[in-house]
Formats: structure tokens, C-alpha cells, sequence
């Protein structure tokens, strides 16, 4: 199938930068003139042995999923997949139904090679998924995608499957992730945007990382002074999220990570380095907490210093 694409719109499917981009068009369009033509509107119609081409390169730097359409993907399939069972009833909640209708028509422009690749995310998550949740007992399933109200919420999931057993429903969260290790990134892009906390912890923390010029030391100062067993719990909440939850990286290779059962600490050691702080907790977890500085806006980054022995991966 045929595609017009932009640069931008190849940037960002093969997550490959501008220049590789215009460098490969040019010679593509040199040695193999066939494969594509200039459009109108900075658009390349481009055949299917073109975007192979592009999807060639890009196996080293992987290409990047839309974590909408991820969730989109995820909704049609667990509901195709349960069709032929008419003992569970399949409900999508009503910001669920909307959603899919606003995410079919951006995932049917996508290039076929694209589609395929979320196709076959799709499936085997599915797969697991039934196999390790779904039984003879299961009587409905109601699937909720995040609001969009919360996406500057400290606690939010992209995708939501609730499971019903008779009348006692079971909640799985997923929240997904581009990378194994990252567990958090706050933004504020400009100064009116709110990031809604929880309890007085997290507020504090918000109120640190949106107004202070020294925040990595002002940080360590807050942290240090709530340094006692129930905020230790309120604190580690607030980086891996306060709900039983999966977190799911979707490329290279589909890894799940199991936060339901993880132990909470009651110990909490802090240290700063490099314009870094590094939260050491005695459960076996330790963060590397930084601040990256953008135009006109800034972002914390929360992400593991290594993974804990015990924290269950799901490779599929």
C-alpha cells in the first residue's frame, strides 16, 4: 500500500532523526526513483518497499509506539478475542467508546508496516492476558482507558480491565513505559499547568519542583525532613504509584513488570550527586531522581538505579 507521508510523521513512526530521514529519502529517490515521488505539502508518496526500507533502519534505534493507540489497539483485540464467549460480557466504559472512535481513524492513516508491528503487540499481550488472568469463573470485563483530566495526575493508568468473578470485580492496571528502568517524569511546560496531588507528601514535592530555583537540594531537604516510617510509604507510593499495577514496556521485546505485590519500605537514605539525588529504600529499591532542563520547561526524571532481585518480569 501506498503512503503520503511527511517527514515528520517517518521521524516519528521510525524513530529515526531529520537528518538520516532526508538523507535516505534523496538516496532512495536516486537510486530507486519508482519506490517514491514528491507530493504536495512537504508530503512523499512512498511504496510499501520503501517504508520497509525505513523500518530496516530503524532496528537499532526501535520504532516508537503512541501509547493511544497502544491502548486502542489492546481494547479492539481483548474484545474480538472474547466475541465467541458468550458467557462474559465485554463493556467498554463510555470515555473508553469515544476514545476508540477518535483513535480508529488516526491508527487506519498509519502505513501498514506500522500497523502490523501494533498488531502483533497486541496479540501477545492478549495472550497473556487470558491466560493468566481470565478463567472459567470470569463473568464480565469492563475496560476503561485513563481520562483525559488525568493526565497530570501523579496517580493515573493508560488502560484499566476490570474482572468480574460472580459480583467481586478485580482491577488490573497498565501503565506504559518506553524504557525498563523509568518509573516517573514530572513536566511542567508552562506556569499555569497543574499537576494534582494526593496527600500532603506529594503536594509538597509538586510545590518543590514547580517553584524552586535549587530543586535537587531543595528536594533533599523536604525529603530529609519527612524522613519518618509513614511518609517513607507515602514517598515510595508517589514514585511507583500508589495502585497495584503492570507496568508494560512494548519494544523491543514486550516486558511486563509486576508491581502488585511489591513490599513497602519503612527506611529511607538520601544522597545528591551530580545534580542527582539518589533515594535508597530498604526494600531493595533505589532511584536515581533528576532534573532536566528544557526551553521553557523542566522535567524530573524518577528511574531505578538497577532493578530489585525480586521484582517479577514478564518477558513474552
Amino acid at each position: 500500500m501506498d503512503n503520503y507521508l511527511t517527514v515528520k510523521e517517518l521521524r516519528n513512526y521510525f524513530n529515526l532523526s531529520q537528518n538520516i530521514i532526508y538523507d535516505r529519502l534523496q538516496k532512495i529517490r536516486e537510486e530507486e526513483p519508482e519506490m517514491i515521488s514528491k507530493g504536495d505539502h512537504n508530503k512523499y508518496l512512498l511504496k510499501e518497499d520503501a517504508l520497509i526500507h525505513f523500518d530496516s533502519l530503524a532496528k537499532d534505534n526501535l520504532i516508537s509506539f503512541n501509547d493511544e493507540l497502544l491502548t486502542f489497539i489492546l481494547c479492539n483485540k481483548i474484545r474480538k478475542s472474547m466475541k465467541k464467549d458468550r458467557d462474559i460480557i465485554i463493556k467498554l466504559t463510555k470515555r473508553t467508546s469515544i476514545k476508540q472512535k477518535r483513535n480508529l481513524t488516526e491508527f487506519e492513516t498509519l502505513p501498514s508496516i506500522i500497523q502490523d508491528k501494533y498488531n502483533d503487540f497486541s496479540k501477545n499481550f492478549v495472550n497473556w492476558l487470558k491466560k493468566s488472568f481470565f478463567n472459567g469463573s470470569l463473568t464480565k470485563v469492563v475496560i476503561d482507558r485513563s481520562p483525559d483530566r488525568l493526565k497530570n495526575k501523579v496517580d493515573t493508568f493508560d488502560l484499566r480491565i476490570t474482572l468480574y468473578e460472580g459480583k467481586s470485580p478485580y482491577d488490573l492496571n497498565f501503565i506504559f513505559k518506553r524504557e525498563i528502568n523509568n518509573l516517573k517524569e514530572l513536566k511542567l511546560n508552562k506556569k499555569d499547568e497543574k499537576i494534582s496531588p494526593i496527600n500532603k507528601i506529594e503536594r509538597k514535592i509538586i510545590n518543590t519542583f514547580n517553584n524552586s530555583d535549587n530543586f535537587i537540594e531543595d528536594l533533599a531537604k523536604t525529603l530529609k525532613e519527612k524522613n519518618n516510617e509513614l511518609n517513607i510509604k507515602k514517598i515510595f507510593k508517589f514514585i511507583i504509584g500508589p495502585n497495584s499495577h503492570y507496568k508494560v514496556i512494548a519494544r523491543p521485546d514486550i516486558i511486563i513488570i509486576n508491581f502488585d505485590k511489591i513490599e513497602l519500605p519503612d527506611k529511607l537514605e538520601i544522597s545528591s550527586f551530580d545534580n542527582s539525588l539518589e533515594l535508597q529504600f530498604n526494600n531493595g529499591c533505589n532511584f536515581i531522581c533528576k532534573l532536566i532542563k528544557e526551553k521553557n520547561s523542566k522535567k524530573l526524571l524518577i528511574n531505578f538505579k538497577e532493578l530489585p532481585n525480586d521484582l517479577e518480569l514478564i518477558s513474552l
